[in-house]
């Protein structure tokens, strides 16, 4: 029972860790990736050390250290470094908003624009990146944290023309930001202006 519960709490601890690292402390996509790296590190030593003081944790602490972290890693470098690329067809008429996207922290183009109750993102072009949502701001979004807002749910990918389906409560004076949830760093972000 006790290679279980160190299993299970190896597991929790990269968890955890990869996301106080990656996503908490800083709203900087190279801090965070570097914190996080260095998490990777230490924790892989703390592992080691445990299991030369306790023999027969060995296999359950490297053994589960070693799975989480390849199991984590592996989904964060596949969302980092992989374009995913989306074409859907869009609703045509009046925009009720529009936008361009600028670039946070990282080179974000394209448009945004709303028509009846769809969301679309026109000619998008950012990164990849791990966990990246499509949030609608109360406010114009200001660089810092997101505040107020409606997750209308993953990015469908990083590049092309997309379409989201928005709430009837969804604020439409605000933005609408690319944001990386495993990293609280947004990639993009377009300001809404009435046609």
């Amino acid at each position: 029972m006790n290679r279980l519960v160190a299993a299970l709490v190896v597991v929790a601890v990269v968890l955890l860790g990869t996301w106080v690292t990656g996503g908490l402390i800083s709203d900087d996509f190279e801090t965070s990736f570097a914190l996080n790296g260095l998490f990777f590190i230490g924790a892989g030593i703390a592992a080691y050390v445990v299991s030369r003081r306790r023999p027969e944790l060995r296999i359950a602490v490297l053994g589960a250290y070693l799975v989480a972290a390849v199991a984590v890693g592996g989904v964060l470098a596949y969302g980092t470094f992989v374009d995913r690329t989306v074409d859907e067809a869009v609703a045509s008429g009046a925009a009720r908003v529009e936008a361009s996207f600028r670039s946070d922290a990282h080179t974000t183009t394209g448009d945004a624009r709303v028509v009846g109750r769809e969301l679309q993102l026109l000619d998008l072009d950012t990164d990849p990146g791990p966990d990246l949502r499509v949030y609608l701001t109360a406010a114009p979004y200001d660089g810092g944290g997101v505040g107020e807002h409606v997750d209308l749910g993953a990015l469908k990918g990083n590049k092309g023309t997309q379409r989201y389906e928005l709430p009837a409560d969804a604020p439409l004076g605000g933005s609408v930001v690319i944001w990386c949830r495993a990293f609280s760093v947004a990639f993009g972000s377009a300001d809404f202006t009435s046609p």
